[in-house]
């Protein structure tokens, strides 16, 4: 009940419920964006820019469109998004013929 109440708050992008989730779930993101980044790009990059990035791109989801029927989809939501972000920058560092 406390997380349906939750996932209901972030669908109606309520701010005390962004900041329950970040709190709740804050750490558990760091854990999956620093498993998920690249080593080539440890050495310019600090895990909490991703983190950032991710917190900045939930926020602005469509989440209406997303269903999170417990924390661990919610969790697994955020990593996704965590490892999408790497995989850009990596492709844009390293996947170019100048660098």
């Amino acid at each position: 009940d406390d997380f349906r109440r939750l996932a209901d708050g972030l669908r109606a992008k309520d701010p005390a419920a962004f900041a329950e989730a970040y709190r709740r779930f804050g750490a558990a993101l760091r854990v999956a964006v620093r498993r998920l980044l690249p080593d080539e790009l440890r050495r310019d990059y600090d895990s909490l820019d991703f983190v950032q990035d991710v917190w900045a791109s939930f926020l602005a989801a469509p989440l209406d469109r997303y269903r999170f029927d417990a924390p661990d989809d919610l969790v697994g939501f955020l990593a996704r998004l965590g490892r999408n972000r790497a995989v850009e920058v990596f492709r844009g560092r390293f996947g170019t013929a100048k660098r």
